[in-house]
């Protein structure tokens, strides 16, 4: 009897377990359900931009006499889109290493390995549409017949020269254009180890003839879009690290520097690494040795390449990476007078003490939070344990501008491991 009543106890409760599991499935299955659609939703959003966004004013604006230089400053945007493809194509990622002006250079050197790695841009489909409405726009110029009476917005609907666009493909273009106006500069004495580059808007001409005023404007709004793109890249993906506190990249802490937005440099390399981590995004340390006394000069230079793990990144070599894999390139520099620089053994045991994110952090700990130092005291008071520690320990790592004994890092950017190794 006992038996009987344990046997049918057992059955209710396998029906039970498996009414449940189906409320379940169900459930699951609803959920998943509205994962992708609202992945295709956002895919459709991604989709609905185009080439011409990226003209610094009303395109309906450029009409009669005007008209023509729109078409010139649509041509040469066409140009650099194409040479941008081109580009992406052959796995030259560094040509997409933009200067903005606010040091989050970090910020797109994830954006891109997380593009790069998801396969998020048909190359081929948009060089085709690039080519053709280039071949167009060249033909419209020099039609001497071309209508006055519509603007250029009209123009390229009327034409099909309005091309549709994903958000990343946009996100190159201005980055490879943003690249290429940059001009390397000689180190100064005030800072001897930072990365120095200024802007010539002239090199916007080698796409095609355009104004001065136009590169200029092309330029400065070119920034701003990608500033406002880092800040929200890092809002978005800090969101999807589990227990983090994200208030430290929220709008509070979110400041306008010359029409540039900006958040915290120390808390976006926090979630950044975190990020690369979490994404398998493997990292190189280009590091180079400079003697003090000797103006500066380089003295060897060493590349170390390390693998992301469940446990954080261990040290791996060069051989065992796919070629075209896209990785975080860390630049440093360890600087001391000649007489005190290691052999290259014990450089390299140096610089593998500490992990290659404890590195990132001791640099963005001590380094200003903002371009704007008067911003500063938004972060004055701040009660985080870990910036406290990796902003005290800089220095005693041999990791800041006051003591760069071990390494002191001044650029991150985004590249094939066949392009650095």
């Amino acid at each position: 009897m006992i038996q009987a009543a344990r046997t049918i106890d057992r059955i209710s409760v396998s029906k039970d377990f498996l009414r449940f599991s189906r409320l379940i499935a169900n459930d699951l299955s609803l959920l998943q359900g509205r994962e992708i659609k609202a992945k295709k939703r956002m895919e459709l959003v991604e989709h609905r931009h185009a080439l011409s966004e990226l003209l610094p004013y009303d395109l309906s604006s450029k009409a009669g006499d005007k008209l023509k230089d729109g078409l010139k400053e649509y041509l040469m945007l066409l140009v650099a889109g194409e040479q941008a493809m081109e580009a992406w194509q052959k796995g030259n990622l560094k040509e997409f290493d933009p200067l903005v002006g606010e040091n989050a250079c970090q910020i797109r050197a994830v954006k891109l390995a997380v593009i790069t790695s998801g396969s998020f841009i048909d190359g081929n489909a948009l060089l085709k549409k690039l080519t053709l409405a280039k071949q167009k726009t060249e033909a419209l110029l020099k039609d001497p017949s071309l209508p006055k009476d519509l603007s250029l917005k009209d123009l390229l609907e009327k034409e099909e020269m309005k091309i549709a666009m994903h958000y990343n493909e946009l996100f190159l273009i201005e980055s490879f254009i943003l690249s290429k106006i940059k001009t390397p500069k000689a180190f100064t004495k005030e800072l001897p180890l930072a990365l120095h580059e200024s802007t010539d808007t002239k090199k916007l001409r080698e796409f095609h003839n355009v104004s001065r005023f136009f590169a200029n404007e092309l330029v400065r709004f070119l920034r701003e879009r990608v500033s406002k793109k880092s800040v929200s890249f890092v809002q978005r993906i800090a969101g999807e690290l589990p227990s983090f506190n994200t208030e430290m990249v929220t709008g509070q802490f979110t400041i306008n520097y010359k029409g540039l937005h900006c958040i915290p440099g120390y808390w976006t390399a926090q979630i950044l690494m975190k990020h690369a981590l979490k994404s398998r995004i493997p990292i190189v340390i280009l590091a180079d040795q400079k003697a003090q006394d000797r103006n500066y000069e380089v003295v060897q230079k060493m590349a170390l390449f390390f693998e992301p793990t469940e446990q954080g990144y261990r040290e791996a070599s060069a051989s065992s990476f796919d070629p075209d894999q896209p990785a975080l390139v860390i630049v440093g520099t360890t600087c001391r007078e000649s007489h005190a620089l290691p052999d290259l053994d014990s450089w390299k045991t140096e610089l593998v003490e500490y992990s290659p994110i404890d590195l990132m952090l001791a640099a963005t700990a001590v380094h200003r939070q903002y371009p704007d130092s008067s911003k500063e005291p938004l972060i004055d008071g701040i009660e985080d344990k870990d910036y406290h520690y990796h902003k005290a320990k800089a220095h005693e790592w041999g990791c800041s501008a006051d003591n760069p004994s071990r390494v002191f890092l001044s650029h991150v950017y985004c590249d094939k491991m066949k392009n650095v190794t």
